[in-house]
């Protein structure tokens, strides 16, 4: 359970938001209790510590495509070196870094082990992963999947 100042301190925040009640009846924020302000907060908290499966640190980034490019927007603080774009597993690019802010990369630069061009199908939401490698050696992983 979450210490008592937490849990006060969510109740405060829920009554700056609006969260009370109507017609002198008891305050929304005061009927949460202790069960539901734990998971508001591990809700918040949370996500700030997600991982990957295989355990790799996450990578701070968002995707998007367009007719011609796929638009990677590194949202962190660092620049990425050593980054591997794959779509679908069997389409790569390779960079030696990715500064901060964002890329479009054309899709005739993506290639699979033939050397042929990714071409995206109207309608599919391909699986995207970059990998960047760390300071530590260790990968650093972006996912986006269908």
């Amino acid at each position: 359970m979450l210490p008592k100042a937490w849990t006060q301190w969510l109740v405060r925040l829920t009554e700056t938001f609006g969260f009370h009640g109507n017609k002198g009846k008891q305050p929304y924020s005061s009927m949460i209790g202790r069960p539901m302000a734990t998971l508001l907060l591990l809700s918040m908290v949370l996500p700030g510590f997600e991982g990957t499966a295989e355990g790799a640190a996450r990578l701070n980034a968002s995707v998007s495509f367009t007719d011609r490019h796929i638009v990677i927007r590194n949202t962190g603080a660092a620049v990425w070196k050593q980054a591997k774009i794959s779509i679908d597993g069997d389409y790569a690019y390779r960079a030696e870094w990715v500064p901060r802010g964002t890329i479009s990369i054309a899709y005739a630069e993506i290639v699979d082990a033939a050397g042929e061009a990714y071409e995206p199908r109207p309608g599919v939401h391909p699986h995207v992963r970059i990998e960047v490698s760390a300071a530590d050696g260790k990968p650093v992983i972006f996912e986006r999947y269908r």
